[in-house]
């Protein structure tokens, strides 16, 4: 697996400008934050920088926000949520160390951590996560602006 991140890592920087390209003309992103506890859900994907992020993803043409951030949970974590459970926080703009997006935050709470899966072929590791832990060295900046939101 070790392999198979850095080699990801090596992807990302060398197709930079094409990434970049290509989250520009994407249009619309969303991000989920799923807490539990002390806890949040969390992906390292094997293409990107190696940082914690947050489940989500670019919007299919004529889809809901809120429609596309659960169909991207459920496609990298395998984790299934009704609309109800999620809540709007903000918008925000995740350009660390790399092609920039703007992006839909949305923030669901579970009382019991659920199992979860990794999707095949886009995410190494899906994973909750103690938010004492993570910091702009390990987690991407919408990770940590869905911590400030939530424990302040």
């Amino acid at each position: 697996m070790r392999l198979w991140a850095f080699a990801g890592r090596i992807t990302y920087w060398l197709a930079w400008p094409f990434l970049w390209a290509y989250l520009r003309l994407d249009g619309e992103r969303t991000r989920v934050a799923v807490v539990c506890g002390d806890q949040l859900l969390l992906t390292k994907g094997w293409l990107g920088s190696g940082r914690w992020a947050l489940p989500g993803g670019g919007l299919h043409r004529g889809e809901e926000a809120i429609a596309g951030a659960l169909r991207e949970l459920r496609e990298e974590t395998g984790l299934t949520l009704q609309p109800s459970q999620l809540q709007f926080h903000s918008e925000g703009n995740l350009n660390r160390n790399g092609p920039g997006f703007r992006y839909q935050l949305f923030i669901a709470e579970l009382k019991t951590p659920a199992k979860v899966r990794p999707q095949r072929g886009e995410i190494l590791i899906t994973e909750w996560v103690g938010h004492a832990t993570l910091h702009a060295n390990n987690a991407e900046s919408a990770v940590l602006l869905a911590v400030h939101a939530w424990w302040g």
